[in-house]
Formats: C-alpha cells, structure tokens, sequence
C-alpha cells in the first residue's frame, strides 16, 4: 500500500540509461550478498525452534525489544537491526554486503526520476511537511465530486469498459484524449479483437475521449487564484493530476520558508531532495499524477 507517483511526460532525459547502471549494480550487489547466504544468521537458533511456543515467544519478544533499541538509541536500519538482533546475528561480512544491496537499491530510486513512491506513513508525513511550509491548498474531496460517467457521452457500459482496457495498455504520457485517429486505430487492431468486443461507431471513440477529457478536468482541478498543491490530490491514490502550475507554485512556497527551516527539514528527511528534484520535473513538464 502506499502512493506511485508518475510524471505525465513520461522519462526525463538519460534515465534509461541510468536505469541500466543502476539495475546492473543492484544485481551484482545481490549475487555477492547471496554468495554468503550461509552467512546470513537467523532470528532462532534450531535449538530455541524446538522449544514450547511460549518459551519461543519470549525469546523473539526480548529479540524485538533489541530491535526496538538498535532503531531508536543508534539509529539502525529496521531491517539490520531485525538481523543484529536475532540469537544468530549474520557476519560482519555478510550485514556489509547486504548494506550495499540497500544502496543500490537506494541508487534505483534515485535514477528513476519520472517516479516517486511514498508509503502511507511517508505520504502523511510529507502532507504534513508541506502543509506546515504553506505547500499545500484547500481543494474538494473526490467523493463530493460529480464524475462524469460514459452514459452521459453515449457509451453502453461494455463499450466504456472495452475502451478502458485498451487506454490503461497504454504508457501513461501516450494517454492521449485528443488524438482521434491514433485511439481509433488501437481500439480496431486485431490485438484488442476477440469474440467479446462490442460493436462500435466512431461516435462512440469521439465520446469516450471526451468522456477522458472531462474526466482528466475533474482530476487536475484546483483554484489556480491560490498557490499551491490541492490537498485533496494527495487523499487518495486515484490518479490525481498535479499541475505543472502546482508544482511550480509549491515550490516557490517551500523557497519562501527560511534557510534554518528547510534544512531542518533536508537533514531529517533524507528523501525530501528527491521529492523537491520531482517537484521540478513536475514543473518542467505536465507535473504528475497520483496512483
């Protein structure tokens, strides 16, 4: 569970190749961490498994009290710490080769520019963030809104339904509603044909990407009198738009806080440089969506 976010344009220039540097690496980390899985410990030892379950339980109860320390008083990783903890805590050799599949993985990330991914807790912490440094907006709530529906565009159901399957084969910046001709030719290709497909006209293609359009209306919608990002974009994953005008204006309200406070914020927050360079690609391009 948690929030993808996608720029609408798509990959920014040079991230497939670092991408492939990136991946590469992550795999060669992988394989020497997998090497000496024989050294990687275990949270009971074979002995401590065989006792009564209560007994077990109060050995892994006294192991997560550990955890629990490792986390809060040294800062460990959750994950090392798990591992430290354990009744057989893995080589030294093996937690410094595993420290480096976490970096490349954290290099992964990094090089994909056009995502960015926060989990619920990571998500309500950046509301928070931004909305204390005056980022965010008031904005409606997706259930007050009135969606548009294919019915109102002259779409049957299964018609709308067919024509949803072939627009979410598409990459998302080729999500077009406004090329006629490139959607006809999808939805009539004898790779979307089978016994099932319902019967079409061109006014039911013209509707539905209508239907899109209106609907992509009601996704990027927000009061572009006020700066910001509408908070309301960020209250669930069901593909908000954030507006390249958002972006732009969100950041200009995070340049507004005071130097003391925005590092304060970067030095606590590892992730928040990223989620600023995001921002700016936002910004630069068609901003992004919410899933």
């Amino acid at each position: 569970m948690g929030f993808d976010m996608y720029l609408k344009t798509g990959e920014v220039p040079g991230e497939a190749e670092a991408m492939t540097q990136a991946r590469q690496k992550y795999h060669e980390a992988l394989a020497e961490r997998d090497a000496i899985k024989d050294q990687s410990g275990t949270w009971l030892t074979d002995e401590e498994m065989a006792l009564p379950e209560e007994e077990r339980n109060t050995i892994g109860k006294a192991h997560l009290d550990e955890v629990d320390r490792l986390v809060k008083e040294e800062g460990e990783d959750f994950w090392i710490a798990r591992m430290r903890a354990g009744s057989a805590p893995p080589t030294e050799e093996y937690l410094k080769r595993y420290q480096a599949v976490l970096a490349a993985s954290e290099e992964q990330d990094t090089a994909r520019k056009s995502y960015f991914r926060l989990n619920i807790w990571g998500m309500s912490t950046c509301f928070d963030i931004m909305n204390e440094l005056g980022m965010l907006k008031g904005g409606e709530k997706g259930r007050t809104m009135d969606w548009p529906t294919g019915e109102r565009f002259g779409l049957d159901e299964d018609v709308r339904e067919f024509f949803d399957e072939v627009w979410y084969t598409l990459d998302r910046p080729d999500r077009i509603a406004d090329d006629f001709a490139r959607f006809k030719a999808l939805v009539t290709s004898d790779e979307h044909k089978d016994g099932e497909t319902p019967d079409f006209t061109d006014l039911h293609i013209s509707g539905y990407l209508k239907y899109r359009r209106a609907t992509d209306e009601k996704l990027s919608a927000h009061d572009e009198s006020i700066p910001g990002i509408a908070c309301n974009k960020f209250d669930s994953n069901d593909g908000w738009w954030v507006t390249k005008e958002e972006c732009a204006t969100a950041l200009e309200l995070w340049e507004k806080n005071d130097k003391e406070t925005r590092n304060k914020i970067l030095v606590k927050h590892s992730w928040w440089t990223g989620w600023l360079e995001f921002l700016r690609n936002g910004a630069a391009g068609q901003g992004f969506t919410v899933h």
